[in-house]
């Protein structure tokens, strides 16, 4: 996930007082219109955020979202799927990137071993996502590159592209720190903008490529960042130089 914040535990017990064990969805606002992808912030209070293999204590656990299912009885473990979301890294902020229309977020505190408290300490609400950005790639489709140049063609939705223009970034970690332009230099190949298609070529071996979306400055956009991104390998054919060979006769 892309927000994670770390939690000093102690040895001794957490005196709550008389704080109620909750959790609440800051961000978005129930009955929010929002434009997806868009920021969930997580709020709890009487509770201790800890990783799934830390030792079961009371008001001890993590935090789920579960989207548009029903939160599952006390007792039984929350599924790990698409619909339902674990921060086990004791995050309280993260990303959704939900299609148009309805949706309803379930914010559920759950044990150590993913099971709903009982009583349920959850929040839920509903957003009405009036709009999708999204980046991909449409090519290269084979992740087997043997032509050179080849073709790297970027589709999008709900994006105005005279506002910016697409980066194809071959590193290990794609994202420029906080502020940062993304970077022109031979790991980061930038479209001419409102292009969709741009011809590259890079060295041989295996690649993580990522799709970004940066402005006329080179800046991410302000939001959740959009990007796309496929592993890649490249090859290239080894030209092996000849040798003339006389034998003599006797």
């Amino acid at each position: 996930d892309v927000y994670k914040r770390q939690v000093v535990y102690s040895s001794t017990e957490v005196d709550f007082g008389e704080a109620a064990p909750r959790v609440w969805v800051i961000e978005p606002q129930d009955g929010a219109d929002i434009t997806s992808p868009f920021v969930v912030k997580m709020g709890h209070e009487g509770l201790i955020l800890q990783g799934t293999r830390q030792t079961h204590k009371e008001r001890y656990g993590h935090l789920h979202l579960l989207i548009d299912v029903p939160i599952p009885p006390e007792g039984e473990v929350i599924a790990t799927d698409e619909q339902h979301l674990h921060y086990h890294n004791q995050q309280d902020e993260t990303v959704l990137n939900l299609s148009p229309g309805q949706h309803t977020i379930s914010l559920v505190f759950g044990t150590t071993g993913s099971r709903p408290w009982d009583p349920p300490v959850e929040n839920t609400i509903s957003v009405n996502v009036t709009g999708q950005q999204r980046i991909f790639i449409i090519e290269p489709s084979d992740t087997d590159i043997r032509e050179f140049p080849f073709t790297v063609k970027a589709g999008s939705e709900g994006l105005d592209l005279s506002k910016g223009h697409f980066v194809v970034v071959m590193a290990a970690y794609a994202f420029p720190k906080e502020g940062q332009p993304v970077p022109v230099d031979e790991d980061h190949f930038h479209f001419e903008t409102g292009a969709t298609e741009l011809e590259m070529d890079y060295k041989v071996g295996g690649h993580k490529m990522t799709l970004l979306f940066v402005d006329e400055n080179n800046m991410m956009l302000p939001g959740p960042p959009l990007w796309d991104e496929m592993d890649i390998a490249i090859w290239k054919p080894v030209k092996l130089e000849t040798m003339d060979v006389h034998v003599g006769g006797g």
